[in-house]
């Protein structure tokens, strides 16, 4: 019987190759695995994904206990909007600058996913959002009854103040019948602003008044009742 050896010979040059082929793909497998190095494809990056780039993110706000966050487009004038709100909430919300409330329009683009459009260009410096408009009440019956005058406090900044001469009034007396008798007695404040009511004109203490930052419900406790002839109403 005959045996027969089988020789296989391969040329050195690609045995060198072979060799240099796999130490290469070692050497990219360590650097594939350093962290200081990134894939041409990796996307990582520190910008926010969710808005593009020349808009500005507004701080977000708290509104009934869901974190509402706002984008503003380049043009100061479209905001996306995002959080869990339904329509009514969000047409309820604030938008503010340096010269005051925005009037606005939404629509719903998905779910949780507004689009706003500002009545004018905004401020991107100043612009804020805020829950709801702010407003201090004055009732003509104790324990906030009977008719009221509705204050709009929004635009109010510190350091300014609002009297007679410059009240924003939302009322509904009849035939401004409070002007005529003095008919108040009782006062919801938001929280952040103050008021002063005056039995005399021009915030004069010789008479009875009353200091508040939160909610009177009976000015008779300070001898006001109905006495009310001043009003000046501050931001803290």
């Amino acid at each position: 019987m005959h045996r027969c050896l089988l020789i296989l010979v391969v040329p050195l040059s690609l045995m060198f190759h072979t060799a240099c082929s796999s130490e290469t793909e070692l050497s990219s497998s360590n650097s594939s695995s350093n962290g200081n190095n990134l894939l041409p494809n990796d996307h990582s990056t520190d910008e926010s994904s969710s808005s593009k780039d020349g808009d500005v993110v507004l701080e977000p706000v708290m509104i009934n206990g869901s974190f509402l966050t706002c984008s503003l487009s380049e043009d100061n004038v479209t905001l996306t909007c995002q959080g869990s709100l339904d329509q009514e909430e969000m047409e309820s919300i604030v938008f503010l600058d340096d010269d005051g409330s925005i009037d606005f329009t939404v629509s719903s683009l998905e779910s949780n996913k507004f689009q706003i459009v500002l009545a004018r260009e905004a401020n991107q410096d100043s612009l804020v959002v805020q829950p709801e408009k702010k407003y201090i009440v004055l009732w003509d019956v104790e324990y906030y009854q009977g008719y009221h005058i509705k204050i709009d406090v929004t635009d109010l900044q510190v350091g300014e103040e609002l009297t007679w001469d410059n009240l924003i009034i939302d009322s509904n007396f009849p035939d401004d019948q409070w002007f005529s008798d003095n008919s108040l007695d009782s006062v919801k404040v938001p929280d952040g602003y103050q008021i002063e009511l005056y039995e005399s004109p021009y915030f004069n203490k010789s008479g009875a008044y009353v200091v508040s930052n939160s909610d009177v419900p009976h000015l008779g406790f300070f001898g006001l009742q109905n006495e009310v002839t001043s009003i000046r109403i501050t931001k803290e």
